[in-house]
């Protein structure tokens, strides 16, 4: 099961040896935990890292497929050359890879 969206990292590959390994797309930021000390984002910054954490969510909620983890480890924030942040869901994978 392939979980798509906008603000969801992308599952490569998965396949099992002695644990279940995940190929993710790479994504170049800072975690959800490193954030404030960081970056420090102003209000409205939050706010849109807020919003698009939500539209990852709303993605899973149309799929079917909820993530059942999300925290901020699993939130990177990536800086766009404007300068604005974009904020993608990591671990989804780990649910997919366990879906029937």
């Amino acid at each position: 099961m392939k979980i798509t969206g906008a603000h969801i990292c992308q599952l490569f590959d998965a396949y099992h040896e002695y644990d279940p390994v995940l190929v993710y797309e790479f994504a170049e930021g800072v975690s959800g935990d490193e954030l404030h000390s960081k970056r420090n984002p102003d209000a409205t910054q939050a706010v849109d890292i807020a919003a698009q954490i939500l539209s990852a969510l709303r993605a899973d909620e149309r799929q079917r497929v909820a993530h059942g983890n999300v925290k901020p480890s699993n939130v990177i924030i990536i800086e766009l050359p404007d300068g604005r942040p974009f904020a993608a869901v990591l671990d989804w994978a780990l649910t997919a890879y366990r879906a029937p």
